[in-house]
């Protein structure tokens, strides 16, 4: 499993390393898929070439048509890789505290770590799922395999028959919704203004998937009581409405 903190080219270049394929054609395969992620997290799927994933991979166009028809094919098979690592990056260790809130602030303390190490990677995932309907259709069953995931969760924390499926499903889509868009203006494409602002709001990424997770708690237990000890722009959400009653 990946860690969240370590970029997925690092990781790629970490098993080529530690765990080489023994055939002499399926290492040059990796080499070359690795040198496509490191393009794509510099460059951006539409800006990237042929030429420029062959000279990172010290290879010849030609090795490289060898294993992949052109650079939407190689581009594919990396994005398609880093999305399955990514679901596995983002599930909460064993071990960790059990309670809803500290599960949610540590998946969405997760995903932001995550999005922060592969920002390249991201901004090519949103460029060829606009480009290539297939692969647009894999990240959205991603996406909704992790919703289904949260929504059972909600259904279970809560006991049989007190919440219906559909509803946390809805719920969890809607507040997954609202942290791809975050981390897209945070990190993917950058949006200087909301940036400067919400760097006055928080300290560190930590802070803010606390405070992400006090939105989150209000949605899906309403009724359960927050952390004693939230500070910050969570404390602040956490109290919202309540002064002067």
């Amino acid at each position: 499993m990946q860690d969240r903190t370590e970029s997925f080219t690092d990781h790629l270049a970490r098993e080529l390393e530690n765990n080489p394929p023994k055939r002499k054609g399926e290492r040059t395969r990796d080499r070359i898929k690795l040198a496509a992620a490191r393009v794509l997290e510099r460059n951006g799927f539409h800006a990237m070439r042929v030429g420029d994933i062959t000279q990172a991979a010290g290879a010849s166009d030609g090795v490289f048509y060898m294993y992949f028809k052109d650079k939407k094919d190689v581009a594919l098979q990396v994005l398609e890789e880093f999305l399955t690592g990514m679901q596995l990056a983002g599930e909460t260790p064993p071990g960790e505290p059990r309670s809803p809130f500290h599960r949610i602030r540590l998946a969405n303390l997760n995903w932001i770590s995550i999005v922060r190490a592969n920002a390249g990677l991201m901004r090519s995932v949103l460029q060829l799922s606009d480009e290539d309907p297939e692969f647009g259709r894999l990240v959205h069953a991603s996406n909704r395999a992790w919703y289904r995931r949260v929504a059972k969760s909600v259904v279970r924390e809560h006991g049989e028959g007190r919440v219906d499926p559909s509803v946390a499903l809805f719920a969890a889509s809607a507040l997954g919704a609202m942290m791809d868009e975050l981390t897209r203006r945070v990190v993917v494409y950058p949006d200087e203004e909301f940036v400067d602002f919400l760097t006055e709001m928080v300290s560190d990424d930590e802070e803010l998937a606390a405070a992400l997770a006090v939105i989150w708690m209000r949605v899906l237990y309403p009724g359960r009581k927050l952390p004693a000890d939230l500070d910050g722009l969570a404390e602040a959400l956490g109290g919202m409405g309540r002064k002067g009653r």
